[in-house]
Parts: C-alpha cells; structure tokens; sequence
C-alpha cells in the first residue's frame, strides 16, 4: 500500500502559519543533516520538496476556534515542520517497502531514519509542556508501533498477492499506515487542552480523510499499481472479479495491464472506490464541522472533486459501451 499524495488544501493562513516557510525550513533541516546523500537520501528528500499544504497547515486546521491566544504562532510553526517532516518519513518508508529494484540493501536507511525521528522529536520538545508531554509520546509511540506492523504487513502481502484484504481489512490497514501524520493534531488539541470527545472527533475526522485520499489514489493509480505488483483494495478487487466472474473456470491467462485496467473500468471497481473516497471525505466534513470550520470546508472540496471524478468516469464508460 502506498501512502497517498495529498490533495492539497486551499489555505494559506499566513498570520497564523505560513505553508511555504514551513516547507522551506523541513527542507532546510534535512539538507544540514551530516550524511552522505546516497538514493535513500534522495528518496527521503523527494517528498520535502513537493508542496503539501493539507500537511504543513495541519496543526492550524486543528486549532480550535478562540485558541490563537493559548498556542502561539512560533508553537504552530514547530508542529508543522513536525508534519512536513513526517509526512516525508512515512512516504519515504512507503518506497523502501514497495520499490522491487533495490540495487543493494538499503541499510543506510537505519541512520536517516534514527536522524530523521530525532528532529521530529527535537520539534515537540520544544512546544510540549510536562503536563501534556507524556500523554502525547505514548499516543505517538502507539502511532509508530502500528505503522510498523503496517509495514512488515505489506511486505509480507508483495509475496502473496493471491492473498487479498477484504474492504474492512483494507480500511484497517490504511488507518494504521497513515497513523504518524496524526501526531501534530494530537499535540495542538493536549496543548490547548480540549475535551476528550473533541479529540475523538478531530482523530475520526482525520483518519477519514486519509481513507478518502486512499481510495481516491487507488482509483486513479490501478493500473500502475497492477504493473508495480502494489495489492491495492482496487487492484485486489478487479482481480477477484477477474477470476470469480469473468473467468471461474481458471482458463484464460492471467490479464495484461490494458485489458486488467479495462476490467477495473467496465466492471465498476474503479468508479466503487470513488464512491468509497466520497463518504469519507463526506463523514470527515460532517465531524469537523462544529469545531475545525476550515478542515470542513476542505473536505467538502475533496467531496466535490471526487463525485465530479467519479461521473466523468461513469460518463466514459457509458459512451465506450454505447460505441
């Protein structure tokens, strides 16, 4: 499974956080590091430099309303470098996963990552104080833990593709995948102090969002990820279609990837994750609504973009069929 690219968000919220300095700093960070810029380096950077405004306006978004005076505009600033760091962490780990051609063990991979959690926790450090400190690093040590199961799972699923997840199992694993990017919402709602039931709908919020964003790229990635060997929920699908609709008997060779990708169209799967992305993104807006206005009006523009995705599809594969 690989971790998703962000849609992006259309806040720029410079009085408050500035994305583009954020950005500039996490890349800045990363460059003064003392190591020998080999292809893990490069790797790692490569998702510094893409602008990711949804991740380093994080902590912002979060922000309950009337809070601007608690948690100031250096303390939002450290969280977000926190975001855009681990962001690049957890998209760098996804490749180590899922690349087929390393050239060599990628054992360089230890230090850059023991280097890369270090600046991390340098960032809350300096913004947490003793009362919240150690309710946030086990909830952060619980995050990190399930993503590393995530990890050996999916390295464990490259060898078995036949093994699929079901849709409940899939939704599972994306949630534990994507679990350290959270962090930074779960250090600015400790620090400002909000209720628990605040904090459960913030965190449902989030996780939903990134399922949104799963199934969205899914969609749009079936066909790389069938060539790449990556068992996505679609790939996984179009597949189990393939074998118990189309060809039950097991007679027909295994589908290329022009005609594995018109099944995924014609047979629906494609247009099922979308729907799937959709609710997401719409149970996300609908828990962010009362407290985090600007995270809410965010999703409802994943919403929109998905539908209006997904009826371009629909509309293509009516007219191919009526061709």
């Amino acid at each position: 499974m690989q971790t998703p690219s962000l849609l992006q968000s259309g806040r720029s919220g410079p009085r408050m956080l500035d994305a583009h300095i954020v950005a500039e700093e996490a890349e800045a960070t990363i460059r003064a590091l003392r190591i020998a810029k080999d292809a893990q380096f490069e790797s790692l950077y490569s998702y510094l430099i893409v602008d990711e405004p949804s991740v380093q306006l994080l902590p912002l978004h979060f922000l309950p309303p009337g809070s601007e005076d608690v948690v100031g505009k250096d303390t939002l600033h450290d969280l977000g470098v926190a975001a855009k760091l681990e962001y690049a962490r957890n998209r760098w780990l996804d490749d180590l996963v899922d690349a087929k051609d390393h050239p060599s063990l990628p054992l360089a991979a230890h230090r850059i990552n023991d280097l890369v959690i270090a600046l991390i926790k340098d960032r809350y450090r300096k913004v947490l104080d003793v009362s919240v400190a150690a309710s946030f690093y086990d909830i952060l040590a619980d995050l990190y833990a399930r993503h590393s199961l995530s990890l050996v799972i999916d390295g464990w699923r490259a060898g078995y593709p036949e093994c699929a997840m079901s849709l409940k199992e899939y939704v599972e694993h994306a949630r534990a995948r994507h679990g350290p990017m959270r962090a930074p919402l779960d250090a600015i709602l400790l620090l400002t102090n909000a209720p628990d039931r605040t904090l459960r709908k913030a965190r449902v919020s989030w996780h939903n969002w990134e399922l949104g964003v799963q199934f969205y790229d899914d969609a749009l990635d079936v066909e790389e990820d069938f060539r790449n060997g990556n068992p996505s929920w679609v790939v996984s699908r179009t597949l189990e279609i393939f074998h118990g609709e189309l060809d039950p008997e097991g007679t027909s060779a295994p589908p290329g990837s022009d005609e594995f990708y018109r099944i995924a169209l014609t047979e629906g799967t494609v247009c099922q994750a979308l729907t799937y992305a959709a609710s997401f993104f719409a149970a996300s807006a609908s828990q962010a609504a009362q407290n985090f206005p600007t995270w809410a009006a965010f999703q409802s523009q994943c919403l929109c973009r998905t539908v209006s995705l997904r009826e371009d599809y629909e509309k293509m594969i009516a007219e191919a069929r009526e061709a």
